[in-house]
């Protein structure tokens, strides 16, 4: 199993690149990268082709081949580069953390396209903390040829498998900047009282 750490978005409510934001003592999409490196053979920082210009040398990259489809782009892109299934975890989640992909994985349904954590509040998946198994590649595919788009459409329509997060923290995204000020201010309290 690969890790890929989705990143390609345009951030437009945030108004700044979400994967270069800090929450951890350095750039988002590094700290996703870190812990994925735990569970994964491989790990790429799946970008546009804009954000390969400023990625570090040290860190694995994956430019997206199509734009403006969303993260779908991502997945056709890292399921080209290698056959094989991709733990995913989106840049705007701060407050997802070690235990919580042990989670995913120790709950993950082979047999399932995918097996993602689900939102019970809203009633939907999280396409972006997920596991998607190498035998989706072509349903995706074939997704994108009719035009849809949606990761969230494409699990719900082939029956994936979910998880039920421990607490509802730890998938909620972080998309403007005054989310992003309480998110610091949260992961910071929380760091703070663990080392203490």
């Amino acid at each position: 199993m690969n890790g890929l750490v989705v990143c390609g978005g345009h951030s437009s409510r945030m108004g700044t690149d979400k994967s270069m934001l800090n929450y951890h003592g350095m750039q988002q999409r590094y700290y996703i990268y870190n812990l994925l490196k735990s569970f994964c053979d491989k790990v790429y920082i799946s970008c546009n082709k804009n954000q390969k210009e400023n990625i570090e040398t040290k860190y694995n990259y994956l430019v997206d081949k199509i734009e403006d489809i969303g993260p779908m782009a991502a997945l056709l892109r890292a399921f080209k580069e290698h056959e094989t299934s991709w733990l995913t975890i989106g840049c705007d989640y701060p407050y997802i953390q070690q235990k919580d992909i042990s989670l995913l994985i120790e709950n993950r349904n082979k047999n399932a396209v995918a097996t993602t954590y689900y939102n019970t509040e809203l009633k939907i998946p999280e396409p972006l903390l997920g596991i998607y198994e190498k035998n989706c590649k072509e349903l995706l595919s074939k997704e994108y040829n009719k035009q849809n788009y949606s990761l969230k459409h494409f699990l719900l329509e082939h029956d994936a498998h979910y998880i039920i997060p421990e607490t509802m923290q730890t998938i909620q995204s972080v998309d403007t900047k005054e989310e992003y000020e309480i998110a610091t201010r949260i992961v910071g309290d929380n760091t703070n009282h663990r080392q203490s």
